[in-house]
């Protein structure tokens, strides 16, 4: 296995009304870069990618249980701050206060995938709720088999999934509010396919605002080209305009200057 990883902070000025931003420095090689200016809401946006490089093509089988030895889970990191203003009370946009895209580039290059498994991740107990393996104390202790059969409606029990879906976050949270939900669209700016995990300002108060999130790919198709592979791309930006949905700081086209947060992968056939 080959793993790469990729990440990059960068230092936002945030406008009063939460409407404009801009990128002020950016972090490279364990440097700020030299441009400096007087900003006094500044906020560093950190992030990460990591996943295997060189992963096995796999087949598509004919229903969808694809994952399997040759499905590969990807991982972001994105943390917030930290920051010598209140920049929580003013995230007003709460359903999507972080936004965190991950581009699949397929290109020309005669490769596919397939994306399942979703995630985001947080410790638990967290600072309002109880973890699910408390909420099945007794079970647990009782014996693994009912903790099997208990879990059956919220995640596949293989060895080990069950340890950790105690520090997964479940996507519904109090009174019905999405603590986050996924959406797949089409990019317009690299015409490739788009993963978007939308995250409520909630989940950074209860869990914290260093945010973990996981996806698995499986690659199909044959090379058509020499060289070929596909590009992964993360974005991570931040609502706080609330009148706006889309309006997210920094803009894509100056958070990806100079050095993108990506992976190229070449899927690899089996030798």
């Amino acid at each position: 296995m080959k793993i790469d990883y990729n990440h990059k902070t960068v230092k936002i000025h945030v406008s009063d009304d939460g409407t404009q931003g801009r990128i002020v420095q950016t972090l490279i090689d364990g440097a700020w870069n030299p441009v400096e200016l007087h900003c006094p809401r500044t906020l560093p946006l950190h992030f990460s990618l990591s996943g295997e490089v060189e992963p096995t093509l796999a087949p598509l089988s004919v229903d969808y249980s694809v994952i399997g030895e040759t499905s590969y889970r990807y991982d972001w990191v994105v943390g917030v701050g930290p920051a010598d203003w209140d920049y929580l009370s003013e995230m007003r946009r709460k359903r999507r206060a972080v936004v965190v895209q991950l581009l699949v580039d397929s290109g020309v290059g005669g490769f596919t995938f397939t994306d399942s498994s979703p995630v985001l991740a947080g410790l638990t107990p967290s600072l309002k709720t109880s973890s699910w393996f408390d909420d099945h104390a007794d079970a647990i202790r009782e014996s693994v088999r009912s903790v099997a059969e208990l879990a059956k409606p919220y995640l596949p029990i293989v060895p080990g999934v069950v340890q950790g879906a105690a520090n997964f976050i479940g996507s519904k949270g109090d009174a019905d509010v999405k603590n986050w939900y996924m959406y797949r669209f089409f990019s317009g700016d690299q015409h490739c396919c788009a993963i978007e995990w939308n995250i409520n300002k909630n989940v950074l108060i209860e869990y914290g605002p260093l945010l973990r999130g996981s996806i698995v790919l499986t690659f199909h198709g044959r090379a058509k080209v020499s060289g070929a592979g596909i590009r992964l791309l993360l974005r991570a930006r931040l609502g706080f305009d609330q009148k706006n949905e889309i309006n997210d700081l920094p803009p894509w086209e100056e958070l990806e200057q100079g050095a993108p947060v990506q992976l190229f992968v070449r899927p690899q056939l089996v030798s």
